[in-house]
């Protein structure tokens, strides 16, 4: 199950300044914990399709490093 970001109940704080400020941060909170997300789904991606082609090339580099008289 994924995580969710904790949030304020906005119902918990008055129509004033904090209030307002307390909704601000929760917004900034939000789009910085959907930020973090979207880096780390990247990341995950990217290493996935560098893995795949380097392995590929160790491998045959192994199999060519054990061949003598390989040009």
């Amino acid at each position: 199950p994924e995580q969710q970001p904790a949030t304020f109940a906005a119902s918990d704080y008055p129509d004033d300044e904090i209030g307002q400020l307390v909704r601000q941060l929760d917004r900034f909170s939000l789009r910085l914990y959907h930020f973090i997300q979207r880096e780390s789904y990247f990341s995950a991606d990217v290493s996935h399709e560098l893995r795949t082609p380097i392995s590929v090339i160790l491998g045959a580099a192994e199999v060519l490093a054990e061949i003598p008289d390989t040009p």
